[in-house]
């Protein structure tokens, strides 16, 4: 059935919904050049009799708004330790326990010390207002049932929940390698150090190479220099940058950093401020003993050469055949087995050539690929500063 005026389409779609603002409708009209122009009504008063109805025509569109879509939505915020933090529709006459309700309850880490309500500050009179939002501190009980405040929450109330300052998740360091208890061990205090827990994994066995024990540590999923690292091992291996299991290797890879230590120095001064103190999430690593030095890269021959003690660089690229054609070699590292890099460099007239130990690895990276164009300065900084941080990645590339 048609409706021919607005009075009759009301009755046709069984009259308002609860909540319809009647006191500005709208009515949309197709003109004969396709274009649409509006027009508005009061069908409050039409309703009454007070006003005309409309009549309608073909095509007409009836916008009549709801009350609460014309309104900003209330809400309150409710944070920390609480199981499901966010926005929650207000309601009148809502207290703390009830928002912690609606967020979850507390976690097991939430204190009911120090609850806080951040309210809006709304103050037409003066624009040079200091204060920004009213704070208010409340000290209450950690069961829901037993909070009690006569503080009603207000339309967009942010309450933060506080963790309690004597709670502690357990933080775990993993122990690999030649010692004699090797596994995961959980921290029993803030102050444990790298010594305490080499003490508590037995000692190393007769197999272990001390100063090959390396310290890795978890980076932050916000690092900044992690972009750096990546692209700077890219250009430094390129001769393996093209494979997925080398993108693979330096995303696994990245996610960690090595943490420089001298064990041997560390036994010595347990305690000491060489002595770090451990985090969650570290992994020492003490290997077996290791009487070669391998060699990577560019050069002739890749090859394992028997260790003699005290001789440099220089003598183990030798015996490998020298350097090839394409090699870097001012960028040449020896990679000591606990992790540490060293870069062979030089200043002036001198240049240095390190002497290798046990356990080394140096790696001849390639020349950079320049497609007849100069590397930018911008290219030079990002590797320079990424050549610290990619000593683990080469340590996993050596191995592959």
């Amino acid at each position: 059935e048609s409706a021919s005026s607005l009075l009759k389409l009301v009755q046709l779609a069984d009259g308002l919904r609860k909540g319809a603002f009647t006191e500005k409708i709208s009515i949309s009209r197709l003109n004969a050049d396709l274009t649409y122009s509006t027009a508005s009504y009061n069908l409050k008063a039409i309703l009454n009799g007070t006003e005309p109805d409309v009549v309608l025509q073909a095509d007409d569109k009836v916008f009549i708004p709801i009350i609460t879509d014309l309104r900003d939505k209330k809400t309150i915020s409710v944070e920390g330790e609480v199981r499901k933090p966010g926005a929650y529709e207000y309601k009148t006459g809502m207290t703390i326990a009830d928002a912690v309700i609606v967020a979850g309850g507390f976690t097991e880490a939430a204190t009911g010390l120090r609850l806080e309500i951040g309210r809006r500050i709304t103050n037409a009179e003066s624009k040079d207002n200091i204060e920004i939002a009213e704070v208010i501190n409340l000290d209450t009980e950690r069961s829901l049932d037993q909070i009690k405040s006569s503080i009603a929450l207000q339309p967009y109330d942010i309450v933060i929940v506080r963790t309690n300052p004597g709670y502690f998740v357990q933080k775990v360091v993993t122990v690999k390698g030649e010692v004699k208890f090797s596994g995961n061990y959980v921290l029993s205090n803030r102050n444990e150090r790298l010594s305490d827990i080499l003490n508590r994994a037995g000692g190393f066995t007769s197999l272990s190479n001390i100063k090959g024990v390396s310290l890795r540590r978890r980076v932050s999923a916000d690092d900044p220099n992690a972009d750096i690292r990546r692209n700077a091992a890219k250009k430094l291996f390129s001769t393996k940058n093209d494979s997925s299991a080398f993108t693979a290797l330096i995303d696994s890879v990245e996610a960690y950093e090595t943490v420089a230590i001298d064990v041997e120095e560390i036994l010595k001064k347990p305690k000491s401020s060489i002595d770090i103190l451990l985090q969650d999430g570290d992994v020492i690593n003490v290997p077996s003993k290791d009487d070669v030095v391998k060699v990577k890269g560019e050069v002739l021959l890749q090859t394992q050469i028997a260790y003699i003690p005290n001789r440099r660089l220089s003598y183990y690229i030798d015996l490998a055949g020298g350097f090839s054609t394409q090699a870097q070699k001012r960028k040449a590292f020896v990679v000591a087995s606990n992790g540490n890099g060293k870069r062979v460099k030089s200043f002036l007239i001198f240049k240095s050539n390190p002497i290798i130990n046990a356990g080394d690895e140096i790696f001849v990276p390639k020349k950079l690929e320049r497609d007849g164009k100069r590397v930018s300065v911008a290219e030079m900084v990002g590797i320079t500063t990424a050549l610290a941080s990619v000593a683990t990645v080469v340590i996993a590339l050596l191995r592959l």
